[in-house]
């Protein structure tokens, strides 16, 4: 996160059409399906909501890509799911910020639960609510700006959660607008190098030998 990020113009919340959007790879281990689960319950829920996933990013091989298309038709969701591959940066802000809420699940583990998805900070410094599960950084993030929803990885909450933000969409939105001098101050990349720089500074004196 930079500070000449562009900030997101807010869009209104009123309407039929309520898109989530994600922002990242699409390959089966970041569990993409699960997403696909979450928009089947949702539409399922709110017949009259027009709920629908922008999938900004690509899979990494050719047969990845085949199973996400597979899995999309098999659920009958092709005319909900925009799949508009990998963008440059701009472009991918740009096309996030037509969608309602940024959503983010990082399957629970020892390799994701140390991450820090860079998603959900884009989401926000977009000004977009959020919806994402509870690995630590993630769930941090949301308690510290009040700007999403954070629930454990299970369609039924992750669905419930979606509900829920799209009722208090308005108020989540202006949260979010107000995360951005939050997540310059604690995810800023000038903070973070800085960071960075004393704590390997640190290990490299706790490591010498007289």
């Amino acid at each position: 996160l930079t500070a000449t990020t562009p900030p997101r113009t807010p869009s209104a919340s009123s309407g039929a059409t309520f898109e989530l959007v994600y922002l990242g790879a699409l390959d089966r281990v970041r569990h993409i399906d699960f997403l696909l689960d979450v928009l089947a319950e949702n539409r399922r829920r709110q017949p009259d909501v027009d709920y629908r996933l922008c999938l900004v990013g690509a899979a990494s091989t050719a047969p990845e890509d085949d199973w996400l298309r597979d899995q999309i038709e098999a659920r009958g969701l092709s005319p909900f799911v925009d799949r508009v591959g990998p963008l440059p940066r701009e472009q991918a802000w740009t096309r996030a910020r037509r969608a309602q809420l940024g959503v983010s699940a990082i399957p629970r583990g020892p390799v994701f639960d140390v991450s820090s998805p860079t998603k959900t900070v884009e989401y926000l410094t977009l000004g977009l609510p959020v919806v994402v599960n509870d690995i630590p950084d993630q769930a941090a993030v949301v308690a510290a700006t009040g700007a999403g929803l954070c629930v454990p990885m299970a369609v039924d909450e992750f669905a419930q959660a979606i509900v829920q933000a799209r009722e208090r969409h308005a108020e989540l939105q202006e949260r979010a607008g107000a995360a951005r001098d939050w997540l310059l101050a604690h995810r800023g990349y000038d903070v973070l190098a800085t960071r960075v720089d004393r704590a390997l500074r640190e290990a490299l004196r706790g490591g010498r030998r007289d």
